[in-house]
């Protein structure tokens, strides 16, 4: 399971600019990498988003997360 503590890790990782620093000095693969790894956590992000919202207002109509 993810901890709060692993979000938080990944967190740093990108505000202290160490991301952006290891994308210049990658080589493809690793840019590649980092580019893939960004997209999957903007997509899991909607899924949060998405379950957060009907969590909270659970009983309203909220639209279903979004398909893949």
């Amino acid at each position: 399971m993810l901890t709060v503590n692993d979000l938080e890790e990944l967190e740093n990782y990108i505000r202290s600019g160490q991301l952006e620093a290891d994308f210049k000095e990658g080589c493809e693969k690793d840019r590649f990498y980092l580019l893939e790894l960004l997209e999957k956590l903007m997509d899991v992000a909607e899924l949060a988003d998405a379950a957060a919202t009907r969590l909270i207002f659970r009983g309203l109509p909220v639209p279903p997360p979004p398909a893949e």
